[in-house]
């Protein structure tokens, strides 16, 4: 099992280290041909960042949001909701997300406001991710507002 991994990691590194320069990282792949010499992950890099940063915005006011509620002032069955669906996403497998995303949002929403056809977008790459981030803030949040002190915390309404 070892061979035929040292063998695809020898041949990648062998073929693509000479493209690995400063303008692989700045270069965009707009009319690139699959046997171009040229080309880059500028556009992978960048979307790449852009999806996580819309998922990061999705996600951590929402899962500030539902820690603080959960520790401050849950005590009946909404809160308990809360924590069993956080619970229930932290085992969710990331395929399971993105399916859920796509039947969700590019099959139902999408086409309501894309004159009937389906939007791939990356936008429903960065749901599906901040549904994959979600259970993490929340968990993190919630677990750290517990530590916090009485007193400390009763000086804080004040």
């Amino acid at each position: 099992a070892v061979l035929p991994l040292a063998s695809v990691v020898w041949t990648l590194v062998s073929k693509g280290v000479e493209r690995l320069d400063g303008n692989f990282f700045g270069t965009s792949m707009n009319n690139i041909g699959a046997r171009d010499p040229n080309g880059g992950a500028y556009h992978a890099i960048v979307g790449t960042l852009e999806q996580v940063g819309i998922a990061t915005l999705i996600t951590v006011p929402l899962g500030i949001l539902c820690a603080i509620y959960v520790v401050e002032y849950g005590r009946g069955r909404f809160s308990f909701a809360i924590r069993f669906f956080v619970d229930v996403m932290t085992g969710i497998p990331s395929i399971v997300s993105g399916l859920f995303v796509l039947a969700f949002w590019v099959l139902i929403v999408s086409p309501m406001v894309n004159d009937g056809r389906p939007g791939f977008s990356g936008f429903a790459a960065a749901l599906a991710l901040s549904v994959l981030m979600l259970p993490t803030v929340v968990r993190s949040t919630e677990e750290m507002l517990r530590v916090v002190p009485a007193p400390l915390r009763e000086g804080a309404y004040a």
